[in-house]
């Protein structure tokens, strides 16, 4: 039952907002916003 909580708060909350050296320092979830709109402006004419 612990172990299940653990695992939901990691995978839920900490893991897409805590900062990623690989990412630029950015969490998961700004890093993936960024690049939507990267891409979204690309093939926008």
């Amino acid at each position: 039952m612990y172990t299940l909580a653990v695992f939901e708060f990691i995978e839920g909350w900490y893991n897409p907002s805590r900062l990623h050296s690989a990412l630029c320092y950015q969490s998961p979830n700004q890093y993936e916003r960024r690049n939507l709109h990267h891409h979204i402006q690309r093939l926008d004419p």
